[in-house]
């Protein structure tokens, strides 16, 4: 391994809860944060999924630790995960947080989980992520039709969660528009839809 993946220090307290070796055998992305939500591991997977993503060479160049993991975050999304990363590096038992989220590709719906490790009082978080359904898309797929789903301020609303896109004339309407996952349009901006904010993105307790 290379201090560009894992910062030595970083590696010393991992060292102290989780074998580094399995980590960097895990077919899931695993990569650790400071307490300051900069990055500070990447496991070889985190790559791989960026590649197969079509998110390298990008990932590489610019995402290397040092980096603040929230740059990455739509805007949308951003209180959320800071909630969540600050509520993992709060967590006072071994229980770590777990988090389930979609992130489906064109042909396959996609849901993995992430699970949140606090590695003793607050001096960094680990965050392993992993497949809980790879299925083909239950959902119908539509045309993109752009009378039908630019808003008044020229833009096709998204939710960053399911992907899914507002139908303009009918706002509570979300469909499926796998040629714009593929190939997103320019006049994109992101939201989330009512169903993916209740369910995975408001907290309780």
């Amino acid at each position: 391994m290379t201090d560009l993946y894992c910062d030595p220090g970083f590696e010393q307290l991992l060292a102290q809860h989780f074998s580094l070796a399995t980590l960097e055998q895990q077919p899931g992305t695993v990569y650790g944060l400071w307490p300051d939500l900069t990055l500070a591991y990447m496991n070889p997977a985190w790559f791989r999924f960026a590649r197969d993503n079509q998110g390298e060479p990008a990932i590489s160049w610019q995402w290397q630790r040092g980096r603040a993991v929230t740059e990455a975050l739509p805007d949308v999304l951003h209180p959320f995960y800071v909630e969540l990363y600050l509520r993992g590096l709060e967590q006072q038992d071994d229980r770590p947080l777990e988090h389930a989220y979609e992130c489906s590709s064109p042909e396959q719906y996609r849901r993995f989980s992430m699970t949140l490790h606090n590695l003793g009082y607050g001096a960094g978080l680990l965050i392993i992520n992993f497949e809980r359904q790879v299925a083909q898309h239950r959902r119908i797929p539509r045309q993109g039709d752009p009378r039908s789903y630019v808003d008044d301020r020229g833009y096709l609303v998204q939710c960053s969660h399911c992907r899914c896109y507002r139908h303009n004339q009918q706002k509570n309407h979300w469909d499926w528009i796998p040629t714009w996952l593929a190939t997103p349009p320019d006049n994109l901006t992101q939201t989330l839809c009512p169903d993916c904010f209740n369910h995975y993105y408001s907290f309780t307790g």
